[in-house]
């Protein structure tokens, strides 16, 4: 596992060096996926300190690990990678990831301290931010989200396996999709919803307003799999 975290700390870093991202002090116009991985993040925050001061070095390590690898990079850099640079909320969520991606760096500084110093002189030299400083602090939002990203999270993992199982690639265009999707979360919904059908990439998204979230079916090539 050790050598996963340190190849995604290194692919994460490049990602951002290749990009030129940079910090800036935008924290308005916040998207909804933008919304969801900082209220995870804040919640990763507080159940890791829980466990440091238990002296649960493990447990708070396993829950980095999955918040890092699964909601951060598998999830969210995908999100931000289809923004155009040109959008007007790509300077918003470039600012969500870098400041994420920092209290990542914080959380993972006890298990790998001299990398995470190379990483942050590289990265970070020029900000303000530091990694003693609370880099969440001044983004406001509805806590729902927290629940709607888990749901839409889980849609995607639904979508990768069905491409995994039908020999589809990252970027291959699936044919129907069907979206079962809560009621409530219809605003949230509609306002996520350029990131969501670049994350399903299909020809035909269909959605069926009900009282749960989730893929209701995937087709391709007269392939049909219902999830649940």
């Amino acid at each position: 596992m050790e050598n996963k975290i340190y190849k995604y700390l290194w692919k994460m870093s490049l990602y951002i060096n290749q990009n030129k991202l940079n910090l800036s002090d935008k924290k308005d116009g916040l998207s909804v996926m933008d919304q969801w991985i900082i209220e995870k993040c804040r919640l990763i925050i507080k159940k890791y300190l829980d466990n440091i001061k238990d002296n649960k070095l493990d447990e708070a390590k396993e829950l980095l690990d999955n918040f890092f690898i699964n909601d951060f990079y598998k999830l969210y850099r995908l999100v931000f990678e289809n923004k155009i640079k040109s959008s007007k909320d790509f300077e918003t969520s470039e600012n969500v990831l870098l400041n994420v991606y920092l209290e990542i760096l914080k959380m993972y500084f006890i298990y790998y301290p001299n990398i995470i110093k190379f990483i942050y002189s590289n990265l970070y030299h020029n900000s303000r931010n530091s990694l003693y400083n609370d880099n969440l602090n001044g983004y406001y939002f509805n806590e729902t989200v927290l629940s709607f990203g888990e749901d839409i999270k889980n849609i995607f993992i639904d979508i990768t396996k069905f491409r995994m199982e039908t020999n589809i690639s990252k970027k291959g265009v699936i044919d129907s999709v069907t979206l079962g999707i809560k009621k409530d979360d219809a605003m949230l919904f509609s306002n996520s919803l350029n990131d969501i059908l670049k994350l399903i990439n299909a020809k035909n998204v269909n959605i069926d307003f009900g009282n749960e979230t989730y893929v209701e079916s995937i087709s391709n090539d007269k392939i049909n799999v219902k999830k649940r």
